[in-house]
C-alpha cells in the first residue's frame, strides 16, 4: 500500500488540491448568492414609501 501511495504522490496531491479548490469556490459562490438559502424573499421598499410599517 505504502509503495503504491509513494508511487502516486503528485497525483493524489493534485486531486487534493482540485476537491479542495472547488469546496472553497462552491462555499463562497454560495455565500454570494442573492437568493436565500431557507426560501424567505425580503422585498426592497423605497425609503418614505407606502409602506404598513411608516403608517404606524
Amino acid at each position: 500500500m505504502l509503495v503504491i501511495l509513494n508511487r502516486y504522490k503528485l497525483l493524489f496531491a493534485i486531486v487534493f488540491m482540485l476537491i479542495l479548490a472547488a469546496v472553497i469556490w462552491f462555499m463562497i459562490s454560495a455565500r454570494s448568492s442573492r437568493i436565500p438559502s431557507n426560501g424567505v424573499f425580503v422585498m426592497k421598499m423605497a425609503e418614505g414609501g407606502d409602506s404598513p410599517c411608516s403608517r404606524l
